[in-house]
């Protein structure tokens, strides 16, 4: 859905999708929506036969409601969702090919070293939402014999996750086929992505916002390889000072020293972290620029080597009105 510029056709038949282009079928700019109901069991019928009736409720173009029965029965229905989904692959293809041009992406070189380099590279989504010239590209460099990790400081709202997430999107666009929003992008063949942002709870399970952040801090710790990305954003915030910095700083340790030697990328804004380098060869700095003039700063989005000294919570709660 994300990258769809003008479909032609869509295929539906069942599960998440079936209920994604229910709720969508009002707007979708589509010119016809084939729905398979090819379900084995009885319930399956009703329930691909209640998709289908919501659809044709909701949608504003012709609905065609395929039967998935014996061939004798109706001849010409698989191959007609076989043409579906031939079209929906081909509306895949066509719309990131209209992506691509529109928003001036390039092809990525996808190689089988483990050297990731980006230069101007720009977060894919946040660009669009800003006005024409708005985003501030960034260069990235990094690679499993001299800089493995990189640990990034800055101010709140700098674009520290930005810069993250945009090196996740930008290494997941590649492994599509995709053209990537960057001046030039060197990936390396990744077998996994994994991410640690945000904050969330499961309180139903007796699971408070710290637990699922640890719980998901080791499930990345004992499933990566040397083919993995790893994003890591704010690790070990929600305890105690002494206590989070000593988390950070030993999961730190351990990526560094990983015998499969991940790509990691880990945004803190505990500076102490900042000392790794000293005593790690493969760990480098790096932050967010930020300009002061009086008493306020002024954020300059753009990544630069070696490390913040300040996080300036103090400005920016003043930039959110906070009595401070």
């Amino acid at each position: 859905m994300l990258f769809r510029s003008q479909p032609i056709l869509t295929a539906v038949r069942s599960g998440p999708v079936a209920s994604t282009i229910v709720e969508e079928a009002g707007s979708l700019p589509a010119d016809l929506i084939v729905v398979g109901t090819h379900g084995r069991t009885g319930f399956e019928h009703l329930m691909i036969g209640s998709v289908a009736e919501r659809v044709l409720r909701r949608a504003v173009c012709p609905v065609l409601t395929v039967p998935r029965r014996a061939p004798d029965a109706v001849p010409w229905a698989a191959p007609l969702l076989a043409v579906a989904a031939d079209l929906a692959r081909l509306d895949v293809l066509v719309s990131l090919a209209d992506q691509a041009v529109r928003h001036h992406w390039v092809a990525p070189e996808v190689t089988g070293d483990t050297t990731l380099e980006l230069v101007e590279a720009r977060h894919p989504v946040l660009e669009r939402l800003l006005p024409p010239g708005g985003y501030v590209p960034n260069d990235l460099r990094m690679d499993t014999d001299a800089q493995r990790l990189l640990i990034v400081t800055g101010p709140n709202m700098s674009g520290k996750s930005a810069l993250l997430r945009q090196t996740a999107l930008i290494t997941l666009m590649a492994h599509l086929g995709c053209f990537v929003p960057a001046r030039s992008a060197r990936i390396p063949l990744t077998d996994k992505i994994f991410t640690r942002v945000g904050a969330s709870d499961n309180l139903s399970s007796g699971e408070s916002t710290f637990l699922v952040e640890m719980n998901e801090t080791a499930s990345i710790l004992n499933n990566l390889s040397d083919r993995s990305l790893i994003i890591l954003d704010e690790i070990g915030r929600g305890t105690a000072t002494y206590d989070g910095i000593s988390l950070a700083w030993s999961i730190a340790e351990y990526l560094h020293n990983h015998s499969g030697h991940p790509l990691t990328l880990f945004a803190t804004h505990y500076h102490e972290l900042t000392r790794l380098a000293d005593s790690m060869p493969r760990l480098r700095n790096w932050s967010v620029a930020v300009k002061e003039w009086k008493d306020e700063i002024v954020f300059v989005r753009r990544v630069v080597p070696g490390a913040a000294d300040r996080s300036y919570g103090i400005q920016v709660a003043q930039i959110g009105r906070a009595h401070v």
